[in-house]
């Protein structure tokens, strides 16, 4: 199945925090995370989502284009790393669906 076929419906949460409780209470196929919230910042980000997250499949979204930023999250289990801006709608929906076929 190509990515442009896939609709997605998005819950938006602004901190670690409520994206711990979310996915506590909600079930969810993937998880879009920046790495620069009100609460945590960078791989740390990263790090605390991840318990709670469980075997859903993250994929970070992030205004850091840092690649050992980027190879950090995924050797620690991010499905993909995106650079904001830098990636358009359907690489987004394409990452979005590989990572949710991955898992």
């Amino acid at each position: 199945m190509r990515a442009r076929d896939r609709a997605f419906r998005i819950a938006h949460v602004a901190t670690v925090s409520h994206a711990t409780a979310r996915l506590t209470a909600h079930a969810c196929d993937v998880v879009v995370l920046d790495l620069a919230l009100p609460d945590s910042d960078g791989i740390s980000c990263f790090a605390a989502l991840t318990p709670a997250a469980g075997e859903v499949p993250i994929v970070v979204l992030s205004c850091l284009a840092d690649e050992h930023v980027a190879i950090d999250a995924v050797r620690r289990g991010a499905q993909d790393y995106l650079v904001r801006g830098q990636d358009d709608g359907p690489a987004l929906a394409a990452a979005l669906a590989g990572a949710i076929d991955r898992k």
